[in-house]
């Protein structure tokens, strides 16, 4: 009976923390060590599915209206593909939670103009996350030529 307990265990771990999911992703990466624990459950529980489906509603009803900019659009899109990455890294999640956020981007005037304003803004996520690939990469190639 105990791995009974403990997998209800884990399932109403998992059912609680895919409400708060779209919260974690908000506050990424200061909730990454409640997403680790969330990916932990789903390795016992296997509710991969509920949670695409649970986040993809929670994506479209707190994102994907007109009251919010295309950056916070962005920015939130950004968070969700570090946190879906770390809760599954085949992106099977991602790619069913996610598409509806690609979709309207794509149909938004402004993506565009939004997303190169993120890789020259020295303050915005995406030009950070540029920096850190371009130094990753560069120790990479240093590290190849050390060989």
């Amino acid at each position: 009976w105990r791995p009974r307990v403990a997998w209800a265990v884990h399932e109403a771990f998992c059912l609680c923390r895919i409400r708060e999911l779209y919260n974690c992703i908000a506050e990424f990466p200061d909730s990454a060590v409640a997403v680790v624990e969330l990916r932990q459950a789903l390795e016992v529980t296997r509710l991969h599915g509920l949670l695409a489906s649970a986040l993809k509603g929670t994506l479209a009803k707190r994102s994907l209206h007109t009251g919010a900019t295309t950056t916070q659009i962005i920015e939130i899109y950004i968070a969700t593909i570090k946190v879906l990455r770390l809760l599954d890294p085949s992106d099977a999640v991602l790619d069913a939670a996610a598409g509806p956020v690609r979709s309207y981007l794509r149909g938004r005037r402004d993506t565009v103009r939004c997303i190169v304003t993120s890789l020259t803004d020295e303050d915005a996520e995406l030009y950070e996350e540029l920096q850190r690939q371009t130094a990753a990469s560069a120790a990479g190639a240093s590290a190849g030529e050390e060989d």
